[in-house]
């Protein structure tokens, strides 16, 4: 019997130590349990630790596109520090830091190639279109007074193995626009900027490694004109295509005020025209192989159509084609003054069945209608060059008759 009790007593004490130690466990966890028990999860993966980033002045830097693709402007100093990136695809950056343009294709420095040095420190701005970096830096700030070029502008290729492959000085900077533009195709970039009392306006076609000026682009200011464009870079609209013979293609961007036509071929021009529209175009041969020439056919607001070459202006525009028109008095009564100051008037010459009319072959000349109701037929034939015309032969007996006869007019 005491055996029984003593055995009842020790399984007593070791039930006891065991409640006791059960809750001094619980009171010294209980509180990590209860007060900051996680919800329920379903995973026991760890989550990775985020790293804090540095914090960094990033109010002059924009934020560059996966793709290359931004039209944002990015102002910078030749000089920084702190790497001003300004165009960035995956691994790839191009950047500027301590006065050099950088192109690195990975994290070390190795990878790292100086495309271009600037030998003072210099305010930059730089735009980013398509494939086509353009970075224009300010040579002469302010209002200096001193003759010599203001700006300086580099073309770079950021598509295979970037590199600078255009660099041309200009009578403005970057700090001289007033307002700028980008077409995506084909690439463009379009800036007007303040010369005295005149804004100009100026093209950029990475291609052509220059910038052109665009006809009919000026704006007076003394007249109370003001910049037709906002002063933060827009995007052009898709162009309108126009593809001529060859490999001539016409590019035509609307606008609210107009179009601007663009094309590289025959020859590079670009002209705005204010209140007209472009329907259509086609590419005009010369009889003595020159230059081909580009004509369209114009609209102005009012409806009206118009014919011209699209390197003259459009005020200037042929109508006489159009109906209504009466051609009788505008060619045969009255003269046409060219730019030479030659008087220009259609002659109507008379002649009888069997005559024959032999006149120079760049005189304008055409068959009158036939409004005898009789039939007639009249041959014109038509004599090509064998070779361009030259007045400044060595040997006077080489001339041939039709040079004779053009160097004694002129003389």
């Amino acid at each position: 019997m005491w055996m029984k009790s003593r055995k009842w007593a020790f399984l007593l004490g070791v039930c006891l130590f065991a409640v006791l130690l059960i809750a001094g466990l619980l009171l010294t966890t209980g509180e990590r349990f209860t007060a900051y028990a996680p919800a329920k999860q379903t995973s026991h993966e760890i989550a990775p630790v985020t790293p804090t980033p540095i914090e960094t002045d990033t109010s002059d830097t924009p934020a560059v596109s996966e793709t290359g693709t931004v039209s944002v402007l990015h102002a910078f100093r030749t000089d920084s520090v702190e790497k001003q990136v300004l165009w960035q695809v995956g691994k790839q950056t191009i950047f500027v830091q301590n006065g050099q343009l950088i192109y690195g294709s990975g994290a070390e420095a190795a990878s790292e190639q100086t495309l271009y040095t600037w030998n003072a420190p210099l305010s930059s701005q730089a735009w980013l279109n398509g494939e086509y970096l353009l970075i224009g830096t300010q040579l002469i700030s302010g209002e200096g007074n001193g003759d010599g070029y203001r700006g300086s502008w580099l073309i770079i290729r950021t598509s295979d193995n970037p590199a600078v492959f255009g660099e041309q000085k200009m009578f403005f900077g970057p700090d001289d626009l007033l307002s700028t533009g980008l077409a995506k195709e084909p690439s463009l970039f379009f800036v007007q900027w303040r010369n005295a009392e005149m804004v100009e306006e100026f093209v950029l076609d990475p291609s052509q490694k220059q910038w052109k000026k665009v006809e009919g682009g000026g704006i007076d200011i003394s007249s109370g004109a003001v910049s037709r464009t906002a002063a933060e870079p827009y995007q052009l609209a898709e162009p309108k295509v126009i593809q001529l013979a060859g490999e001539s293609t016409v590019y035509v961007f609307t606008e609210p005020s107009g179009m601007i036509v663009y094309y590289t071929k025959p020859y590079y021009m670009v002209r705005r025209y204010d209140g007209y529209h472009l329907l259509d175009a086609q590419l005009m041969p010369f009889l003595d192989g020159r230059t081909s020439q580009v004509i369209g056919l114009l609209q102005d607001q009012s409806g009206k159509e118009w014919m011209s070459f699209l390197s003259y202006d459009p005020r200037q525009a042929d109508d006489s084609f159009l109906p209504g028109v009466n051609r009788m008095e505008k060619f045969m009564q009255s003269a046409f003054v060219d730019e030479h100051g030659t008087r220009l008037r259609v002659i109507e010459t008379m002649s009888s069945p069997g005559d024959v009319i032999l006149c120079h072959p760049f005189l304008y000349h055409t068959p009158s209608q036939n409004h005898s109701g009789v039939t007639r037929f009249m041959c014109n034939r038509t004599t090509p060059l064998k070779e361009r015309m030259r007045f400044d032969r060595e040997d006077g007996t080489a001339y041939s008759p039709l040079e004779l006869s053009i160097k004694r007019a002129i003389e």
